[in-house]
């Protein structure tokens, strides 16, 4: 990612021309795609690096917003409160558990580079990371997003929390 001052300078930016303001100081949270923050408006503010994950992204909650989907069975979804391509900021709402988020690995209307044996490979080793009665419910949320034209790989505690 950008040094800490480029990053902080793209919020401010972003916030500004919303009228919101960002403490790009301290992070709600961080990982490989992107790093995320809160605005005064109580919402959480993505910064993602790669264009493609922000695409991704922002596709996703483009597809939820328009499906008017807030939920996938008990899970909560952020709901999508605005963007800029230019900056490449998603701003959704903040959920609490049990929730399903960041979609930055997600594939929207195109199949994922991988073959069939390695999805069900990678589901596989996904699976030991969750309970079983949880589990049960993330397949069936999966489930819910290929019908809505996603499919979601990210599939990790940090991203889809049943409690």
């Amino acid at each position: 990612m950008a040094n800490p001052e480029e990053i902080n300078e793209t919020l401010q930016v972003y916030a500004i021309s919303r009228g919101i303001s960002i403490d790009g100081t301290n992070a709600l949270g961080f990982g490989q795609d992107g790093e995320v923050w809160r605005s005064s408006r109580k919402t959480a503010v993505k910064l993602l690096e790669r264009e493609r994950t922000y695409l991704n992204e922002r596709d996703a909650y483009l597809r939820l917003r328009d499906e008017n989907v807030r939920y996938l069975g008990i899970f909560a979804v952020p709901s999508l409160v605005d963007y800029d391509d230019e900056h490449r900021i998603v701003e959704m709402a903040i959920v609490s558990p049990p929730y399903l988020l960041d979609f930055g690995k997600a594939y929207v209307d195109r199949d994922a580079p991988y073959t069939d044996e390695q999805k069900e490979e990678s589901l596989d080793a996904c699976r030991e990371l969750f309970e079983p009665n949880d589990w049960e419910l993330i397949e069936d949320a999966l489930l819910d997003l290929r019908l809505l034209g996603i499919e979601y790989l990210d599939i990790k505690p940090a991203n889809i929390r049943a409690r």
